[in-house]
């Protein structure tokens, strides 16, 4: 097979951040140096050879990294919180390696130059000339074709990969884990959230829709246009799992309106899945759920006030409008709809 990708960036980690770049401190260059020293590709050159840049990251730590000759690479390190997080959802890293080159492998995203599962640091060479999507991309019909067309091709994949994922679970970990150690900072009304949440989990239950490969983190500054098209970088909660997911965390992450969503279903192309939007609809209030635990927990284990206050307010914002869309007529009519369809299968 010809790939048409040859190189990859390591864009930042989830949910429409805009990183900028910034020289690292003398201590960050010391810290990454002693990573990448350890990495063929870097061994023998001194490191005032070496030019160390940090270009963001939430959970992880991101830097570009300058050779001579204007050769560069992408590093990504886990922050502090990042490894506890992965416990507690029980995310193996080596899924994402190994998820990632399967996508490669179908021209949808980039081979991985170098992976260390011990330490949890990829390493990716850098593309020039990028674009990394924002939410107002979107606008534009054709960009958003492709990405629904992109999201097909991972979905239809004859390959299935080695590790499932569900959401529903995902959030019961999350809510007890914050019950727990964080019961003094949760809403109080989430307990009423959560029931919503169980009775949409028991509807998904008899609908019994089959799991695919799919991305699960596929907000917009997961996709990257580059000179041959849009990429999807990013691999780190893949697993199989219903497709509507990765739909509907793209429609809520690129704020969609239903005029969008439909233009993203019928670029999408499965016209045999006739419930694909009402499971969309019904997803939305959980991606912000998701979004809400996801953002708080980053909070609570870091380090950095002012970005600790930053995520708490942006944690706030997405659990009101997780109420929001719970309360909707659409998501009530549509897991009405979907109840309906008790004990049936969707093929």
């Amino acid at each position: 097979m010809k790939h048409v990708i040859q190189t990859i960036v390591m864009i930042l980690f989830i949910f429409c951040f805009c990183g900028c770049h910034q020289e690292a401190d003398l201590n960050d260059a010391k810290i990454v140096y002693s990573e990448i020293s350890k990495i063929s590709i870097f061994k023998g050159i001194p490191s005032n050879k070496i030019a160390i840049e940090r270009i963001g990251g939430w959970s992880n730590f991101t830097y570009l990294i300058t050779l001579p000759k204007k050769v560069r690479f992408v590093l990504r390190m886990p922050k502090k919180g990042a490894s506890k997080l992965k416990g507690l959802l029980k995310i193996n890293t080596y899924n994402e390696y190994a998820n990632s080159n399967h996508a490669y492998l179908l021209e949808i995203s980039a081979k991985i130059e170098f992976f260390d599962p011990t330490r949890d640091i990829f390493l990716l060479k850098y593309v020039e000339n990028k674009k990394t999507l924002e939410g107002v991309d979107f606008h534009d019909a054709e960009i958003l074709k492709d990405v629904a067309r992109i999201l097909n091709k991972l979905h239809s994949s004859k390959t299935m990969f080695n590790n499932d994922v569900n959401i529903f679970l995902a959030l019961e970990r999350l809510a007890d884990y914050f019950s727990v150690t964080y019961q003094d900072k949760i809403p109080k009304d989430l307990g009423g959230l959560l029931s919503v949440v169980k009775k949409a989990q028991l509807v998904f239950r008899d609908l019994n829709v089959p799991k695919v490969p799919c991305h699960g983190d596929s907000n917009p500054g997961n996709f990257l246009l580059t000179d041959k098209g849009v990429i999807l970088v990013d691999w780190e909660y893949s697993g199989n799992d219903d497709p509507a997911w990765d739909l509907a965390l793209l429609s809520v992450t690129a704020e969609f309106n239903h005029e969008q969503d439909r233009l993203m279903i019928n670029a999408y192309g499965n016209k045999e899945d006739k419930l694909l939007l009402e499971r969309v609809i019904i997803y939305k209030p959980l991606v912000q759920l998701w979004r809400f635990f996801w953002v708080g927990f980053q909070a609570f284990n870091g380090d950095d006030e002012d970005e600790k206050q930053r995520f708490l307010k942006m944690s706030e914002l997405r659990y009101d409008d997780c109420k929001k869309i719970l309360l909707s007529k659409e998501f009530n009519n549509s897991l009405a709809r979907l109840a309906k369809q008790k004990s049936k299968v969707i093929h």
